[in-house]
């Protein structure tokens, strides 16, 4: 099949008030009309029979539970490392303006492509009982060796 004979079509169903003109692709209303404008056959028969047969199956073996997509979405945006949205690095950027200018973030490697952002989160570990135990163990142990 050619590219030429894919049309690409949005479609806005309900309700919907645009501050701009639309795009001849980009609808809110008459869906049918736009697809009856276009005639010519350009899947035979046959083809269009394996092509709704491969979605059959993709769409069969594709199903997931509630449960596995929210493990899954909790996952991609737990990642310090990867993009949740495009799949690249995040890397550590640094806030050059406003009011926290000098802070530190991750933003995607893709920018401005991408335009994901995450905050760092700082964790103050001041109070940390096992490292206060641990100094504690030491401090016993110099006290003894030095008395």
């Amino acid at each position: 099949m050619k590219e030429s004979h894919i049309q690409t079509v949005v479609f806005f169903n309900g309700d919907s008030e645009f501050m701009t003109d639309l795009p001849p692709n980009v609808l809110s209303y008459v869906l049918s009309d736009f697809i009856n404008q276009f005639n010519d056959e350009v899947i035979d028969k046959k083809e269009l029979k394996r092509i709704s047969n491969l979605l059959k199956k993709l769409k069969k073996e594709g199903r997931i539970t509630n449960e596995e997509r929210l493990q899954s979405l909790n996952e991609r945006y737990s990642s310090n490392t990867i993009c949740p949205k495009c799949g690249s690095d995040l890397i550590l950027r640094k806030v050059k303006n406003g009011p926290n200018k000098g802070s530190q973030f991750l933003g995607c490697e893709s920018y401005p492509k991408c335009r994901f952002t995450k905050d760092i989160e700082i964790v103050d570990d001041s109070y940390n009982p096992i490292k206060i135990l641990i100094l504690m163990g030491i401090l016993i142990m110099l006290f003894y060796l030095l008395f």
